[in-house]
């Protein structure tokens, strides 16, 4: 069952169970009724920088290749990675800034102790979206071989 939390009047931070005992947290930005573009930041984050949501210490990990801004969030205690769209496997689509960035961007991700690793879709070769320690590596080191074929 998730859980959430208002964190401000427009924010939940919902944590969803990922397994016993483990949630992936994610933010959820409520606007209107109807969706629309998002025309200015509350705050811009650089690489390295920490973010604090709930009881978790993120650390931001700046990942260009698929958008220029694109970053992952990690939390080096629980040795949890939230990747959003940067390790996409077969989506090469979602390469848009060459494979050059984008390959630079999953080494760096390459290097990191994790435990669970939660994407924004459930991208192939694996089509899940939640990944758990050598599976992890493996989509990562699968999207590296992916992304070098462009």
């Amino acid at each position: 069952m998730a859980k959430s939390e208002r964190v401000r009047e427009d924010i939940y931070l919902v944590q969803v169970p990922i397994r016993a005992g483990w949630f992936a947290s994610v933010a959820i930005i409520l606007g209107s009724s109807s969706v629309a573009l998002v025309d200015a930041v509350d705050e811009r984050f650089q690489d390295g920088d920490t973010l604090e949501l709930g009881d978790r210490t993120f650390t931001v990990i700046h990942t260009p290749g698929h958008r220029p801004g694109n970053i992952c969030l990690y939390d080096s205690t629980d040795k949890l990675l939230l990747t959003g769209d940067t390790v996409c496997g077969e989506r090469k689509d979602l390469i848009r800034m060459g494979k050059e960035p984008q390959i630079a961007s999953l080494n760096k991700l390459s290097q990191l102790s994790i435990d669970t690793m939660v994407m924004a879709h459930p991208f192939q070769p694996v089509g899940k979206t939640v990944l758990n320690g050598a599976e992890a590596q493996k989509m990562i080191s699968d999207s590296i071989a992916i992304a070098e074929q462009l």
